[in-house]
């Protein structure tokens, strides 16, 4: 995490605790830096929300929730794509 976070040039302490809860990231886009979190929820921790989340220089602000999770982040063509991992059952 250490490498990762000097890379993306975030300070000490950004990433600090994230190890559980990081589904992707960091990376960046329009000069901001961007992660992947799994939230759980409930007595039991049963209950997840899956969140993308932007670095605003004192702590990472929610940009956007979704129903699955996020498992990479990349920056192209001047946009930031997300890739979930979604399995459809056959009925």
């Amino acid at each position: 995490m250490k490498r990762l976070r000097e890379a993306m040039q975030l300070p000490k302490g950004a990433l600090k605790g994230l190890d559980d809860t990081l589904t992707a990231g960091p990376a960046t886009f329009d000069g901001s830096t961007y992660i992947a979190l799994r939230i759980r929820r409930g007595e039991n921790n049963e209950f997840a929300s899956y969140q993308l989340r932007r670095w605003s220089g004192k702590t990472w602000e929610r940009v956007a929730k979704f129903p699955v999770p996020i498992h990479a982040l990349a920056e192209h063509a001047g946009k930031l794509y997300g890739a979930a991992a979604v399995t459809r059952s056959r009925e």
